[in-house]
């Protein structure tokens, strides 16, 4: 799948309703935890008050509600890491 949250003007950004039939999709296979990699641009303070940081926040935020109303938890995967 690729909901593309990062580039939202190319082809394959997902909707409200996409997202609301992934989770619901995810319940209904009895899926209990949905875990999402959390870009690394949006780390920094700079990269979440930006537009695509309102829309990342604004996507993410509705997931959770829509998740924890349908019983799955939601959890975000974090690295940092330097090469």
């Amino acid at each position: 799948y690729n909901p593309n949250l990062l580039y939202n003007n190319l082809a394959g950004v997902w909707t409200d309703a996409d997202w609301d039939r992934w989770i619901d999709m995810l319940a209904g296979f009895g899926v209990n935890v949905y875990e999402f990699w959390l870009e690394p641009f949006f780390f920094c303070r700079d990269g979440l008050r930006g537009d695509d940081g309102k829309r990342f926040i604004r996507c993410m935020n509705r997931v959770c509600e829509r998740a924890k109303a349908r019983g799955v938890k939601v959890e975000m995967i974090t690295s940092l890491a330097t090469v």
